[in-house]
């Protein structure tokens, strides 16, 4: 067992961890581990655009194409036209809640893309 000091300076056995504490340790090393191939590595660079990239335009997809009943290709060219604010105007939101979502998704989906 390794030697640490306590409160009072003596020297003496390092408590032994808890599961949590155990796992909390391991959670630390593991975002330490993914903070530096982010860091240092290209793809990991892209990996953090492109992840939250795709989420909005499923989410955006998902959402509004249940809500209008469009099928997955639809869906998902409105999310992407839509995101890339060149809005051709073939599809567009009818009902009030798409439009709804739409007021709230658009502009922070836009405010995402605007940062890369």
């Amino acid at each position: 067992q390794p030697l640490m000091t306590n409160a009072s300076g003596e020297l003496g056995e390092e408590p032994k961890k808890t599961a949590g504490e155990k796992a909390f340790d391991a959670g630390i090393h593991l975002l330490n581990k993914v903070q530096a191939y982010v860091k240092n590595n290209p793809s990991g660079q892209l990996v953090v655009v492109m992840v939250p990239f795709s989420i909005l335009i499923l989410l955006g997809a998902l959402i509004v194409g249940v809500i209008e009943g469009w099928g997955w290709v639809e869906s998902i060219y409105f999310a992407v036209v839509s995101m890339t604010t060149v809005g051709f105007g073939d599809y567009f939101p009818d009902k009030l809640a798409s439009t709804w979502f739409c007021i709230i998704w658009l502009p922070f989906s836009v405010g995402f893309l605007s940062l890369y």
